[in-house]
């Protein structure tokens, strides 16, 4: 610890740092042009044994319980549901999670500072608390980003070949 603090003013710096860094981050990563996040990357693929793990943490069963701020800041984009399911929409929908993972990556980063003015039992809650805080949103990120990309891998492969069941002579018009 380089700077000591009392417990109130060190609690409040805490409470401060963390705030500046969640929302630090957001504004970065708000920053980052679109047209960068849109380009696939080894970090944001999807890797082995990764679906396994996601139902391992039963991430389906908590993951509508989580808050979304993605609409916080202006040109923000809200992830908490799926407005459309336009090709367009997807992806951009895709290149958002991409942007959202970024953010709570970042945001973890940072706790380490922590230990700055915080002694070392303190500091280490405050890496934890980061982690906690942040890796349950980049995963869920990761999660939706993997099911939006198969969604868009369907509809590739349907435009290329409609399903038969589609035909002309199964399909009713006006009740007919």
């Amino acid at each position: 610890m380089w700077i000591e603090l009392q417990p109130i003013p060190g609690t409040i710096v805490n409470i401060l740092a963390w705030g500046i860094i969640q929302l630090g981050a957001a504004y970065l990563a708000l920053k980052i042009p679109r047209g960068w996040l849109s380009k696939e990357s080894r970090w944001f693929s999807e890797k082995r044994g990764e679906k396994s793990f996601y139902i391992f943490l039963g991430i389906k069963k908590w993951k509508d319980r989580l808050p979304e701020a993605g609409a916080l800041f202006r040109g923000g984009f809200s992830k908490k549901r799926i407005e459309s399911k336009s090709k367009e929409y997807l992806k951009l929908f895709v290149v958002e999670t991409r942007r959202g993972e970024l953010t709570h990556v970042l945001a973890m980063l940072p706790g380490v500072f922590f230990f700055i003015w915080n002694p070392p039992h303190v500091g280490l809650i405050m890496v934890f608390y980061g982690i906690a805080a942040n890796l349950p949103f980049a995963l869920l990120q990761r999660y939706n980003r993997h099911r939006l990309l198969k969604v868009l891998s369907k509809q590739k492969q349907e435009a290329v070949s409609p399903p038969a069941d589609k035909t002309i002579s199964s399909v009713k018009i006006n009740g007919i």
